[in-house]
């Protein structure tokens, strides 16, 4: 389902939404913050972005509707604001309420920063955190869904910055590209973003932040984006003969080999880490 009638290109049929099916999407985000709140969560976080529900309703690619849903911002934020409504309702006034959603679709004819900045705007206070990332799920590094070594760190944070700007309510938080706390020092210093997030950053050494914490510096080799390396690099053994030549050259007592073929390290010395992370996260990953 989707905001309307369509066949997708890989031929699945998308039946657009009416209201009966709308008023049945927003109950099941109803009854599963209220179950996160029953089970003792602060707060839930609503994935509107990557292309997936909300982001349809606002994109003028994917919402060529003209009834109340469609058209103006006011009528395509409409869906959006009575999901957002429902997991308030259940997480309660006093629970955190954030709202993932994308900067741009990144094709042409998609939503653009100024679409959701308007958006933002519509929905500002509805939801306390605003977490921007960016593009479409499913064509990946192509629209800078995911962080890649080809791109600059902190890919979303001018995006962020735009919207942060435009909002008197909500939190802005952004996500994407940070390898550790300098940058996000930094964007945070500097107004961008109320805060940074981290992810697969995390999945690839839990014990991150306790040990910039403990000021222990942590050096990358690689970056957590290396599962988009397929995505970015047609001829993959080329890479992991560079990480593997790079691995045994520095530590090769250490070293480790995943079945994808690449490579993990251990502590090189009391004062830092290399971390090399192979496909699939944390998948693979093997703490020492």
């Amino acid at each position: 389902m989707g905001p309307e009638d369509m066949t997708r290109d890989d031929g699945v049929k998308v039946k657009g939404m009416d209201e009966a099916m709308m008023a049945k999407v927003c109950n099941d985000f109803y009854q599963i913050s209220r179950f996160a709140k029953k089970c003792g969560f602060d707060g839930v976080m609503l994935h509107g972005g990557h292309g997936f529900l909300l982001q349809q309703f606002i994109s003028p690619w994917t919402n060529h509707r003209t009834d109340q849903y469609g058209g103006s911002m006011a009528n395509r934020s409409r869906f959006p604001k009575m999901i957002l409504e429902a997991c308030r309702k259940g997480i309660g006034e006093d629970g955190i309420l954030e709202l993932r959603f994308s900067a741009e679709d990144g094709v042409p004819g998609g939503m653009t920063i100024d679409d959701t900045v308007e958006f933002c705007k519509e929905i500002d206070g509805m939801a306390d955190i605003l977490h921007i990332s960016n593009g479409l799920k499913w064509l990946g590094n192509q629209t800078k869904t995911f962080s890649s070594f080809l791109e600059p760190h902190g890919l979303n944070v001018e995006y962020a910055a735009k919207i942060k700007a435009a909002v008197k309510k909500s939190y802005v938080a952004t996500i994407g590209g940070f390898n550790g706390p300098e940058l996000a020092e930094k964007v945070i210093a500097e107004g961008k973003a109320d805060f940074v997030e981290f992810g697969r950053q995390c999945f690839a050494d839990p014990n991150m932040p306790n040990k910039h914490l403990m000021a222990r510096k942590i050096v990358f080799a690689a970056v957590c984006a290396a599962s988009t390396v397929i995505q970015d690099f047609a001829n993959i053994q080329l890479i992991f003969h560079w990480i593997r030549k790079l691995a045994l050259k520095r530590l090769p007592k250490y070293t480790r080999r995943c079945r994808w073929g690449s490579v993990l390290l251990t502590p090189k010395a009391a004062s830092g880490f290399i971390l090399i992370l192979c496909r699939r996260h944390s998948q693979h990953i093997k703490s020492w």
